[in-house]
């Protein structure tokens, strides 16, 4: 017997909204329900031999229905604007599968099961229902089973006639009747009162009808009212039975399922970004016809790709192949050359002179969209070529790179971020690589020492705190904590989560001031945090001659920011004792020294040039304390009478502006009430005002044109501010404050960084480090009276600002002496 399956896309797509995370591609499009729903479709066929298939939803409400039950379906809310996008993100979807979408206006999609399952009753198919509602379960019969959704979207259970008369010992067709009596909250259908649902199925068990009900009521109170509520019983079974004798105009062979466009389908999931199931249908390339042509032929090419390593870089001029070396290479400088990921190549095969005209594919995606989780080749070759590329296979890797770069090339000048990919990015990632090979002493020792210390600590901590519960503990157990603060002490129990109540940093903040321990369990965490990520992890990774080389990563923020990993120093604490171990244990070779080169307040001072307010323009050119000015303003007291505490609230509020943070976000900072933050925020943009009018012409800005650019033209996509959600929507607008400002400190330092290590070429002095605003050198003790300043003076000059841009210059023999 063949199957038909019908799909009950309203339910699933609806279940899959509200079961799974608010999922979202790069561009900001929600893609949570898509995916869920998509994902059960792709298994069923997996697991299934589907030769029949459609897919219904609900074209509007059941006018037939409403009109015997005019309070039918009133209580559900209009369905969320994110909601209503996927749904037709579905459909072109089905379509692109081959599988049939199937909307009748004024039916619902159940309707439409119930007619086309009657239909393929007649003709003898069996039919498979896949569904997250109940009420379909009246379609049972031997010729129909029901998968139902549990446990979100995980698992299906399959419903039988059987199944379903075991469960309920009744019949499935008389579903509606359960519905009838008990009611349905979810469709608005109204209950009989005093009547569970126990006691309903119970009731009719005895019963062949509601018809054989009405006329042998059984005693009592239950029989009354079953009469009392006769006329509404009956009205609520027919609005609660599925129809099945909608005119559709189609046959079960118009579900005959068609062939899936692979193209289509591999467009849409690379645009949704939904890598897993991309898997299922890319259209692998795994063989190529491996054409080698010799050196004079590649050398007539202007475009040429490649990719190697040490002994061996393959070339492609999309044509043919040339398998070279690094000498060849340098005889290509005057041509178009195209790779991915130059940095990691020059890793490859270091040494290797610096090359100017190298388009790199990583790096000139990461500049189109830079909300993208990852810029692998995995990613990018579906993406822009439809494709994916068997990563085994070099000579494809080659020839495709060159394929993709001409695509991003285009794609760079149009969007005018060729000088920002030429001038800054690519010559910078030579950089990068150089000091990632040079790495940075550290004292393995020293480390050591303040590692087995800090072990101890953590002990003695663990102990004192187990003293205070009176029995053994572990303070990094959110459960037992929990159990000692809230039950056995009595604390307040401030936040709810799903395992019971927090025992977060945050809440053990609120709490420390009730009882000793709870400090304790803070101060134990934090210093478990930092053995773990720093003290455990730096004394494995120093090599042979004490040197440690962290990874540096261009495309990890989207802001253009650089961070570091394995191990990451962006992290390292900067006031606590602890954190000025760490850099205490940060060291310059012999006859050298360290120094620090810091960029002071360059966020606020970006913020003066892009705003032009002339209060904050002014407080630069003179050189005042722009936090003491912000707190004379604040609390209208002379700039002189300003206290640290005055000064401290002000710093506190000059970022807070900076990022965006709301009222609400400003007192839980500075922990004082909301009005009390809102009225400072309204004095601070009284006296700033170009920089309220720099805010507000930012926000209209970016909804308008989708982005925001940094002072080099570097792009921030804020997808968030065309959602409807209003909390998503306002961390957009804090993307879109703050984008610009941090992504022109990226911008300031990335010149900087290529400037000055050029400057530096032909000197022994060396950039080891840098971190948020600060580069770190290590400098040769007989070059320091030049390099010095003209450090100094590069990066105060690498990009011109309307306000003076001003680098504070510390030294020493270890990093921690240099912020002395």
């Amino acid at each position: 017997m063949e199957k038909l399956f019908l799909i009950d896309g309203s339910s699933l797509i609806y279940r899959t909204f509200f079961a799974l995370p608010p999922l979202s591609n790069s561009k900001g499009e929600p893609t949570g329900a898509t995916y869920g729903f998509v994902r059960i479709i792709l298994n069923l066929l997996e697991e299934n031999n589907v030769e029949y298939i459609g897919v219904t939803f609900d074209k509007g409400l059941a006018q037939y229905r409403i009109d015997k039950l005019p309070s039918y379906k009133e209580n559900r809310p209009k369905a969320p604007d994110e909601l209503s996008v996927q749904k037709e993100r579905v459909k072109e979807i089905l379509n692109y599968l081959g599988i049939k979408v199937l909307e009748y206006p004024g039916f619902e999609g159940d309707d439409i099961i119930g007619t086309l399952t009657k239909i393929a009753n007649e003709k003898n198919y069996f039919t498979v229902i896949v569904t997250a509602d109940r009420d379909l379960l009246q379609l049972l019969s031997d010729k129909c089973e029901v998968l139902l959704t549990r446990k979100g979207i995980s698992e299906l259970v399959k419903y039988t006639k059987e199944k379903f008369i075991e469960e309920y010992n009744i019949e499935p067709s008389r579903l509606p009747e359960i519905k009838a009596i008990v009611g349905d909250a979810s469709d608005n259908i109204p209950n009989v009162p005093g009547i569970g649902e126990k006691t309903g199925i119970k009731l009719l068990q005895n019963y062949k009808s509601l018809e054989d009900l009405f006329e042998n009521l059984p005693e009592g109170k239950i029989g009354e009212r079953i009469k009392e509520y006769k006329n509404q019983i009956l009205i609520s079974r027919d609005v609660a039975k599925i129809k099945n004798d909608v005119i559709l105009n189609i046959d079960i062979e118009d579900l005959k399922k068609k062939e899936i466009n692979i193209q289509k389908i591999i467009n849409i999931f690379s645009e949704l970004e939904f890598k897993s199931l991309l898997d299922k249908f890319k259209i692998k390339e795994k063989d190529v016809e491996i054409n080698l042509i010799d050196k004079e032929d590649l050398l007539k090419s202007d475009e040429i790709s490649f990719i190697g390593k040490k002994d061996k870089i393959i070339f492609s001029d999309g044509n043919g192949f040339h398998i070279g070396d690094k000498e060849l290479l340098l005889n290509l400088i005057n041509k178009n050359l195209y790779t991915h990921s130059y940095k990691n190549l020059l890793s490859l095969i270091y040494p290797m002179p610096e090359i100017k005209n190298i388009f790199d594919t990583e790096l000139a995606a990461y500049l189109l969209n830079s909300n993208r989780k990852n810029y692998e080749l995995t990613t990018l070759f579906p993406l822009y070529l439809g494709k994916s590329v068997d990563l085994e296979n070099e000579y494809l890797i080659t020839k495709n790179i060159l394929n993709l770069g001409k695509i991003l090339k285009e794609q760079i000048l149009n969007q005018k971020l060729s000088d920002l990919l030429y001038k800054v990015e690519i010559p910078l990632s030579y950089v990068l690589n150089e000091m990632e090979i040079f790495g940075v002493k550290v004292d393995k020792n020293k480390l050591i020492s303040i590692r087995d210390d800090l072990k101890d600590k953590i002990e003695n901590l663990k102990k004192e705190i187990s003293d205070y519960a009176g029995y053994p503990i572990n303070p990094q157990s959110p459960k037992q904590v929990s159990f000692l603060l809230y039950d056995k002490l009595g604390l307040n129990k401030l936040k709810k989560i799903k395992t019971g109540y927090s025992t977060d940093m945050d809440t053990l903040s609120e709490l420390s001031n009730l009882h000793p321990v709870v400090s304790k369990i803070i101060e134990f965490r934090e210093l478990n945090k930092l053995l773990t990520t720093y003290f455990n992890v730096l004394p494995e990774l120093v090599d042979n001659n004490d040197r440690l080389h962290t990874k540096f990563i261009q495309t990890g923020a989207s802001t253009g920011r650089i961070i570091s990993k394995e191990p990451n120093l962006q992290n390292i604490p900067i006031k606590s004792e602890l954190g000025k171990k760490v850099r205490d244990s940060f060291i310059a070779d012999d006859g050298y020294i360290l120094a620090s080169f810091d960029y002071s307040q360059i966020e606020l001072r970006v913020l003066a040039h892009f705003s032009k307010d002339p209060y904050l323009i002014d407080s630069f050119e003179k050189g005042i304390d722009i936090h003491k000015e912000t707190a004379a303003q604040l609390f209208s007291v002379p700039i002189e009478d300003v206290t640290e505490e005055q000064r401290r609230k002000a710093k506190t509020i000059n970022y807070a502006i900076l990022y965006g943070m709301s009222s609400y976000g400003l007192s839980s900072e500075l922990k004082i009430s909301e009005e009390e933050a809102n009225n400072y925020i309204d004095i601070y943009f009284n006296k700033f005002r170009n920089v309220k009018k720099f805010i507000d012409d930012i926000i209209e800005q970016a909804k308008k044109q989708g982005y925001v650019e940094t002072i080099l033209g570097r792009r921030r996509y804020v997808p968030e501010l065309e959602s409807k959600n209003r909390n998503i929507q306002k961390f957009g607008e804090r993307i879109a404050i703050n984008s610009p400002i941090q992504g022109s400190g990226a911008d300031i330092i990335k010149v900087s960084m290529v400037n000055v290590y050029r400057k530096l070429k032909g000197k022994k002095s060396r950039i080891v480090l840098q971190i948020h605003d600060e580069l770190l050198v290590e400098l040769f003790e007989e070059e320091k009276d030049n390099v010095l300043d003209m450090i100094k003076r590069e990066m105060e000059n690498s990009i011109k600002l309307d306000v003076p841009v001003k680098v504070e210059v510390g030294t020493g023999k270890t990093w921690l002496e240099c912020k002395k």
